[in-house]
């Protein structure tokens, strides 16, 4: 059974246990389980004060499962006047980084609190696959312990699962993405010159 720590948003704690946690926002100590919850907004915060690289230092050396459950729509940062400083660039490098720092670490999004709730229960039952909760993103269909280079891809807007891997499967990884031409891109199966130009300006409005 999941507990919540105390400084959760209410709508968490009607659902689980509540104690005043030292590591982690929901744990099962039973299972060895420990997840850190963050929405899109605190998460840019937490990683430029170093607090979000604390946090999951302590989590995975607590936990034998650990998670970083991002919750919010990523694309709502690259717009915000209050992130405009964090790209895609800057999203793509924090999500290779730390999947580097913390081997161990399982990183999912959701878009909201009600699917961080079902990924939590599905978590605590061992589910392998959150395509079996009927997540409504094109996240669900992304393996548990998805690869990190196709979420990097995943966060560029109106760019699918389908999308996604033809262009991880072409440029390899995200930054050669980031150096393409509108005219590679476009000769990809499934997209064309305007799918390319509304990639490109994405990298090119959030520089």
């Amino acid at each position: 059974m999941l507990t919540v720590d105390t400084r959760e948003p209410e709508f968490f704690k009607k659902k689980f246990t509540v104690a005043q946690l030292q590591v982690g926002d929901f744990v099962d100590t039973d299972l060895g389980l420990g997840i850190e919850r963050k929405n899109v907004f605190d998460l840019v915060h937490s990683v430029y004060s170093n607090k979000l690289e604390r946090q999951l230092f302590e989590l995975c050396s607590t936990f034998e499962y650990s998670f970083l459950i991002i919750e919010g729509r990523i694309q709502d940062l690259f717009f915000n006047h209050h992130t405009t400083h964090w790209t895609v660039k800057h999203h793509m490098g924090f999500l290779a980084s730390y999947s580097l720092k913390f081997p161990n670490l399982c990183i999912l999004s959701t878009d909201n609190k009600s699917q961080t709730l079902t990924l939590l229960n599905a978590i605590a039952e061992k589910c392998v696959e959150p395509s079996a909760i009927g997540l409504e993103t094109d996240f669900k269909e992304v393996k548990y312990r998805a690869d990190p280079l196709l979420l990097q891809i995943l966060v560029i807007p109106n760019i699918g699962l389908k999308r996604a891997k033809t262009l991880l499967e072409h440029f390899k990884h995200p930054f050669k993405l980031y150096n393409a031409s509108i005219e590679e891109i476009s000769k990809l199966d499934g997209f064309g010159e305007k799918t390319a130009e509304s990639v490109k300006k994405v990298f090119e409005v959030v520089e």
